[in-house]
């Protein structure tokens, strides 16, 4: 009895085999073989990513016609019949348009996971890479400014202190993210528009409305979600950006990025960093300043190592160094000016994401923690003046002298998800999040 159970399971195992073939192929597109494209058989949990000539071979694929769905990020999704014979391998060229529209970009911050534009809940808006270098943006808030329904000011000349306003609310009812998660607590945010600059973003993902569901209280307005660059290649870049305010006052920035990938395309790292210096700008003659003085040094790095087809690691980390100053007599200590705000901003911050996926790729489990520290030097006041040898101090002196502050600044992020698509319409998320934030301030 044994040993016909053996040979039925045998028989079983070949005829199941028998029914199977195999797919091997390229992905093309405008500009070449892709690699890393997604291909999948329809309705099954067949799915591989093509190598860098863009060739993938699939195996134990049901014979008859399948449907095979082929999408790469810029491109639209193909869905090609293939007939599939038994014990064959069947081999097919996959060519991809281009989604001029962008409808099939995919984009995070609607659901906490990454879905197509046109599938996603709530409209989501994009501001891709390419807006940054044709507008010559140097930083995140002036890229912001071609984003409908978004409205950038400039509340304070001595300070230089923007805002981005959505539906009619401050700043403060923003949430800023990076990532997807909120590294720049309240304090830093104030000046976080300015400080990110553009040569390290990918995206950024706009929703206007109440996320405060997802994303908590802060984002009442809506949410502001830069998305840095992952690197798929290894390359260099260096640039210097030189310019004039009124044909007189230099703003001067240069920028390097970088990335390397192993050659299995499961680890890689890319790097960045950003100096800016700019001059104060007096429009009108008064010698007191319209545009502050800004000096700006950034760096930092993002590495990511794929465990599994299924799993997933990333960091990110970043140093900012940020002095600005305005008012008036700059080549004066700032107590001895008649007016003058000064900040002088140090953040260290980053972030630490562990990812995994169902089988199926419907599920998806992900653990979380961010964090940033700042140490803020600041100045608000003036009146003072410069103290001769023989001079006694003012109440007007002491009030100037006293106008120095410092604060600092903690903030945490932890936190756990888990999401499953059961189809196209219906979607579970869940998850947890813990969020701690501490400023002390001080005037010594």
């Amino acid at each position: 009895m044994k040993h016909l159970l053996s040979i039925i399971l045998v028989l079983i195992t070949v005829y199941t085999n028998a029914q199977t073939g195999n797919l091997t192929g390229v992905v093309k597109g405008s500009e070449g073989f892709l690699e890393g494209a997604h291909i999948n058989v329809k309705g099954s949990e067949l799915t591989v990513k093509t190598e860098k000539n863009g060739k993938f071979k699939l195996t134990n694929i049901p014979s008859g016609n399948q449907t095979i769905v082929v999408s790469f990020i810029g491109y639209r999704t193909l869905n090609k019949v293939v007939t599939i014979s038994k014990n064959k391998t069947i081999e097919s060229t996959f060519e991809l348009a281009d989604d001029y529209l962008n409808l099939e970009g995919a984009v995070v911050t609607a659901t906490r996971n990454e879905v197509p534009v046109y599938k996603s809940p709530v409209i989501v808006s994009r501001i891709d890479n390419q807006i940054f270098q044709a507008t010559q943006s140097l930083a995140l808030s002036e890229g912001l400014n071609f984003t409908p329904g978004l409205r950038l000011e400039t509340n304070c000349q001595n300070c230089g202190f923007t805002q981005v306003r959505m539906n009619g609310l401050e700043g403060p009812y923003s949430q800023i993210l990076i990532n997807s998660r909120p590294i720049f607590s309240a304090l830093m945010g104030v000046y976080g528009l300015d400080m990110l600059p553009a040569s390290l973003i990918d995206r950024v993902e706009v929703v206007r409305g109440g996320g405060s569901a997802l994303y908590g209280g802060n984002a009442i307005a809506g949410t502001i979600n830069i998305i840095t660059k992952e690197p798929i290649n290894n390359t260099f870049t260096i640039g210097t950006n030189y310019s004039f305010i009124d044909y007189d006052v230099p703003d001067k920035t240069i920028n390097m990025n970088g990335s390397v990938v192993s050659d299995d395309l499961n680890k890689g790292i890319s790097f960045y960093a950003y100096n800016r210096d700019r001059k104060p700008w007096d429009a009108n003659g008064d010698k007191y300043s319209e545009i502050t003085k800004l000096q700006n040094t950034t760096f930092g790095f993002g590495a990511f190592w794929n465990m599994s087809k299924l799993s997933k690691i990333k960091l990110n980390l970043f140093n900012i160094s940020e002095f600005r100053r305005g008012g008036n007599k700059f080549d004066l200590p700032a107590h001895q000016t008649d007016v003058t705000e000064q900040l002088d901003h140090k953040i260290l911050g980053g972030a630490l994401s562990f990812e995994k996926y169902s089988q199926d790729y419907r599920g998806k489990f992900s653990i979380y923690t961010s964090a940033q520290t700042a140490d803020r030097k600041s100045y608000y006041g003036g009146g003072g003046r410069i103290l001769l040898e023989d001079d006694t101090l003012t109440e007007d002196d002491i009030l100037a002298i006293n106008a120095y502050g410092r604060s600092d600044d903690l903030s945490l992020v932890v936190g756990t998800q888990y999401s499953y698509e059961f189809n196209d319409k219906f979607q579970l998320l869940s998850g947890a999040e813990y969020q701690y934030n501490h400023v002390k301030d001080k005037m010594p």
